[in-house]
């Protein structure tokens, strides 16, 4: 929330003021404005912290940390470092791939088979259990907002024990019937990036959808190109209960070339090199989730997700 005082409106008004007007004793008080809410478009800077109760989920206790982009510089070309820079604890490892390596305090960082991943509350882990390595994550264009849940607390949403990241993607705005904008980004060692995006609300229904397409040769001398593919639409509906439906399909198409990893004399003969020159690695990952929310009353909340991936 916002709040526009109208004391700093009083003082400007003075500097540009006869001066017969300081001697005066009548004041004219301007009425407060209050400016609160926010659309998809907007950058509303969210607390640093997450509150005690958010909706269904209970933070009291636990140590939490709210990673705003909005209070960023531009995050272009997916990079998480610069996302998650302003988060003691958090360990990203970096390669020539787009997959993301995030690890907490010790923790292996490979794939975040530790840290919990999730996107709007559901799970983004290939497997939860047997094999729980993310191979997808959203690209940052789309997030509105990163919710870091710290350590063991993170149990509450699967058994990863290095704590959460749940990215909060963006929603509908409901001031406009369509909004689009498209963004393309050209860098070094062919690095080329676009990020197309429309939403917008018509009657009751709102809307949300993206492309999002990268493609670049890497950093190493060879095998290390990637080529990525990932599309969504959301959709949301309130309901006359006072409810609203959320639904929510994406689809993901990535590969890229595994150029493998360098001993210390390969490394100083040279840091660039691919030991591996034609390992590929594709993944391919559809998802479908509907998500159903009510408040009956200001004490209580209630959420239940469905949700399908492969």
């Amino acid at each position: 929330m916002t709040t526009i005082s109208t004391r700093t409106a009083l003082m400007l008004l003075s500097l540009t003021a006869s001066p017969l007007l300081f001697g005066q004793d009548a004041v004219t008080t301007l009425e407060e404005l209050v400016v609160s809410a926010e659309s998809e478009a907007d950058e509303k800077v969210q607390d640093l912290w997450l509150p005690e109760v958010a909706g269904a989920s209970i933070f009291s206790g636990k140590k939490t940390t709210v990673l705003d982009l909005d209070k960023l510089p531009r995050i272009v070309g997916n990079n998480y470092r610069q996302a998650l820079s302003q988060t003691p604890g958090l360990l990203l490892a970096e390669e020539s791939t787009p997959l993301v390596s995030i690890g907490y305090r010790g923790l292996n960082p490979h794939r975040a088979q530790f840290t919990q991943m999730l996107r709007d509350g559901i799970p983004i882990h290939a497997d939860q259990f047997g094999y729980p390595e993310a191979y997808y994550t959203p690209p940052l264009d789309t997030v509105d907002r990163i919710e870091f849940l710290h350590g063991g607390a993170s149990l509450q949403y699967g058994p990863q024990p290095g704590g959460a990241l749940n990215f909060i993607t963006h929603r509908p705005r409901t001031d406009k019937e369509f909004s689009m904008r498209t963004q393309h980004v050209v860098g070094s060692d062919d690095l080329y990036s676009t990020f197309t995006s429309a939403d917008g609300t018509v009657g009751q229904l709102g809307y949300y959808t993206y492309f999002n397409h990268r493609q670049a040769d890497g950093f190493r001398s060879s095998n290390s190109d990637y080529d990525l593919n990932n599309g969504a639409l959301k959709l949301l509906y309130p309901l006359a209960n006072g409810g609203r439906l959320i639904f929510n399909a994406d689809t993901y198409e990535e590969t890229h070339g595994e150029p493998g990893g360098l001993s210390v004399a390969n490394f100083a003969l040279g840091s660039l090199a691919a030991t591996r020159l034609y390992d590929e690695m594709t993944i391919s990952r559809d998802s479908v989730s509907l998500t159903y929310e009510m408040e009956p009353d200001a004490d209580s909340f209630f959420i239940a997700n469905v949700w399908w991936s492969e």
